[in-house]
């Protein structure tokens, strides 16, 4: 939707009909009619009214941001009611991205959508569309703020702006976040622009998983898109992502709680589909073997010494090994999709909820037998350094705890719901972990800490940062070395962290 000359009421909307996709208003939205001799066979992306009146249009087939093959750029004048084609180029892909200069209204800047190869480009006229410049081959583009974007021009390219006081401040977004130019016109004299990353630290990525383990990497994550980074700091970007092999998502990552520097991690897209390491993170090297070869992702755990990996690829169940990826035997008593945890001090002992009933191994993964039944369903962790001391999130039921390895459960009674529940450093004179909910304690919704079991607990976020769908995901962990510190998982906002105020 875009807006007309100021005071003309007149309005734009694009929908979603390649046969009729613009409609105008002329009475602030009373009533609306199909623009008379618009293109059809495509849908409008974006749309500006320049500064003279002229209506310029992005089209494509496909709303996007995937499967687009076909595009085009248009000018319509709504004082004749002319159309024209101004494409910068034509070919298997489609347009989004559009931008009009607010002080110069003949320049444009239009970006393709789905162009794969060579690459998507950003283009830009300075004479309403007659001629247009592409900027890929003609910029340069400084990714120090967030090396693991490359220096390519970008992908998903939708939302370009030019600065209204400034022609040569530009941004667009893209798949990995903002470039930004403070010369993007030196094009127009034919100089090339400078890029930067625009938006440091900020990565539109949805959380799989979080880990701390105890002096190391003060956190490792797994996500989609990117695959996961080694966060040595918290106020610098990391150098890269995990690679060897470079996923392009991890679902999944833990750590040896008593050899904290062994660590697996799992998902798709990279040569292998698991990765172990040695050193922290730092490195690492590709499991030789997977459990069922045309699987991949799924969930993983490793034994407390890091002997023991156990992973249950998507679809599949688990499967566990003992010389790190290169050979993979089935675990009895466990079926399709079993999500295995391990316990944090015995190295033998695993544990899996599955449909109510809670089974343990006692035999590094080799065998499971049930312990209790009748359990709600829910997210079961165990608490690092105690052996057989388990949680479980079980949603609308609260929260349950065990100290005899899943044999007996007890409900607590302070807390209504739990969707996820992690673990940190104790507080000062306390001897047990602190433990970080997010659920509904007394009728309030949020994230939660108790540094005395579970007896008391206190608001650690407010309703200004509750994050999206942190719920749904599941992701949350307390600092081991740091207390009160917590990390917190989110879908398209990467990972939040906060520290006593």
């Amino acid at each position: 939707m875009t807006y007309g000359p100021a005071g003309s009421n007149t309005v734009y909307a694009g929908v979603n009909d390649r046969s009729t996709s613009l409609y105008r208003s002329t009475d602030g939205g009373s009533s609306w009619q199909a623009v008379s001799g618009q293109p059809t066979g495509q849908m409008p992306q974006h749309g500006v009214v320049s500064g003279d009146g002229s209506l310029y249009l992005s089209y494509s087939n496909d709303i996007g941001p995937n499967d687009a093959t076909a595009g085009s750029v248009w000018k319509y004048t709504p004082s004749g009611g002319a159309w024209k084609n101004i494409s910068p180029s034509q070919g298997s892909y489609g347009f989004s991205g559009l931008a009009v200069d607010p002080q110069k209204p003949s320049t444009v800047m239009v970006t393709t959508l789905d162009r794969w190869w060579p690459q998507d480009e950003v283009y830009r006229t300075t004479d309403g569309g007659t001629t247009w410049k592409a900027l890929a081959d003609k910029s340069q583009r400084d990714a120090s703020a967030a090396p693991y974007i490359g220096t390519g021009i970008g992908h998903w390219m939708t939302a370009p702006a030019i600065d209204p006081f400034d022609s040569g401040h530009v941004l667009y977004g893209t798949g990995n976040g903002i470039w930004r130019s403070k010369d993007a016109n030196a094009s127009d004299s034919g100089g090339t622009s400078h890029w930067t990353a625009g938006a440091r630290g900020l990565e539109e990525t949805s959380l799989a998983d979080a880990i701390a383990p105890p002096g190391g990497a003060t956190v490792i994550t797994s996500m989609g898109d990117q695959g996961g980074f080694r966060h040595d700091s918290l106020t610098e970007v990391p150098a890269g992502r995990l690679k060897n092999p470079l996923m392009s998502s991890s679902t999944d990552i833990d750590f040896a709680q008593s050899a904290p520097a062994v660590m697996v991690r799992v998902g798709t897209g990279g040569a292998q589909d698991g990765a172990y390491s040695t050193d922290g993170g730092s490195t690492w090297n590709g499991f030789t073997a997977e459990p069922v070869p045309s699987a991949n992702s799924g969930h993983v755990a490793l034994a407390a010494d890091g002997f023991t990996i156990v992973w249950a690829e998507a679809g599949q169940a688990p499967y566990r090994s003992t010389d790190k990826g290169a050979s993979w035997s089935k675990v009895s008593g466990l079926g399709t999709d079993a999500v295995v945890v391990a316990d944090r001090s015995s190295a033998n002992t695993f544990y899996a909820l599955t449909n109510g009933t809670l089974h343990a191994s006692t035999d590094g993964g080799a065998t499971f037998t049930p312990r209790a039944t009748s359990l709600p369903s829910g997210r079961l962790t165990a608490v690092p350094g105690i052996a057989g001391d388990l949680w479980i999130a079980g949603g609308g039921n609260g929260l349950l705890h065990s100290t005899d390895g899943g044999r007996t459960f007890t409900t607590l009674t302070t807390v209504k719901s739990a969707s996820a529940l992690g673990f940190g450093k104790a507080a000062p004179g306390a001897n047990y972990q602190a433990l970080y909910p997010i659920g509904t304690v007394n009728d309030v919704t949020g994230v939660f800490r108790s540094t005395d079991k579970g007896a008391t607990w206190l608001r650690v976020n407010d309703d200004a940062h509750q994050w999206g769908a942190i719920g749904s995901l599941g992701i949350i962990t307390g600092d081991p070395d740091t207390y009160g510190r917590l990390y917190i998982g989110t879908n398209g906002r990467s990972l939040q962290y906060g520290d006593l105020s």
